[in-house]
């Protein structure tokens, strides 16, 4: 286990401050009084910020703490990292907890559309810890990803310390599903005591590196999932079909219509000369011989 020690104090206690002396009073002789120097002015404590330097980052374990058990930590960094969105769900193939970070707000996640397997989305702030419980054959960085829900006591103590560098915690876990535990201030550490402990592991990780922009297309691939963006595909050539666009027309110059020419008017007929007098219609009926046409009484 890593330690930090205090030389000539145990943790937690307070380190007294001498009081300002104060300029003698003058005596009343013929002898000038003497000339006492001003106290300095008081200064304010440094910053808990993070140094200038950054570690490189390949792919940092994740602090947690087992249920019902407790952790201690030294916070690395000044504020915290990056606001992400990621998601976390328990692998039982590799019995283990995966992360992978969301695109949802940017476009289509294929996490998202399936929450049932891969849990909703969260917005997480990440710190660089120190763990304390670590074998020191290893690294004992790891990165803390703060709950935005959780970051309350995070912010009361910024806001105490004027940074979070130094802050020694005690992460408390127990029945409860968030796994980074409650945090717990035991100590405020320097920024000397902190890197004569740690030495090269008190430098914090690059949290733009650790948290790269993620990459949609490389997220569904690694899934197995379509974009919903994906360009329509064949299913015999699996390639993409192309859009058939037809033939541009050749401008066509416009043709005038024929001329047409005035077609005379008929010439009047004049109607033939009619008699409708009954004496000028001759008649056409001839009675019958069968005497048909006798009506019998």
């Amino acid at each position: 286990m890593i330690s930090i020690n205090l030389p000539g104090r145990p943790f937690g206690a307070v380190r007294p401050i001498a009081p300002l002396a104060r300029p003698a009073a003058p005596v009343a002789t013929v002898a000038p009084a003497p000339v006492v120097a001003a106290a300095p002015p008081l200064q304010a404590p440094p910053a808990r910020t993070s140094p200038t330097a950054v570690a490189p980052v390949g792919i940092p374990g994740r602090f947690w703490v087992a249920k019902n058990s407790a952790r201690e930590i030294v916070i690395l960094d000044g504020d915290f990292g990056p606001r992400i969105r990621e998601h976390r769900w328990f692998d039982a193939a590799a019995r283990q907890y995966v992360t992978e970070l969301c695109v949802g707000e940017s476009e289509p996640c294929p996490l998202c559309a399936r929450a049932e397997v891969y849990g909703r989305s969260y917005v997480a702030l990440p710190l660089t810890v120190a763990d304390l419980g670590a074998p020191e054959t290893e690294d004992a960085r790891r990165i803390l990803a703060v709950r935005a829900k959780t970051e309350g006591p995070y912010l009361a103590l910024r806001r105490a310390y004027g940074g979070l560098r130094g802050l020694r915690l005690s992460m408390t876990r127990g029945d409860e599903f968030e796994e980074t535990g409650t945090p717990t201030l035991l100590e405020a550490h320097t920024e000397d005591e902190v890197m004569t402990s740690l030495g090269d592991q008190a430098i914090p990780f690059a949290m733009r590196a650790a948290f790269p922009r993620p990459d949609g297309a490389a997220l569904h691939q690694k899934f197995g999932t379509v974009p919903a963006t994906a360009p329509q595909t064949s299913v015999a050539s699996a390639q993409p079909v192309a859009v058939m666009t037809p033939p541009r027309r050749a401008a066509v110059a416009p043709v005038a219509p024929p001329r047409l020419e005035a077609i005379p008017a008929p010439k009047p007929v004049p109607p033939p000369d009619l008699d409708r007098s009954a004496a000028a219609r001759p008649s056409t009926y001839t009675p019958a011989d069968d005497g048909s046409d006798e009506i019998d009484m």
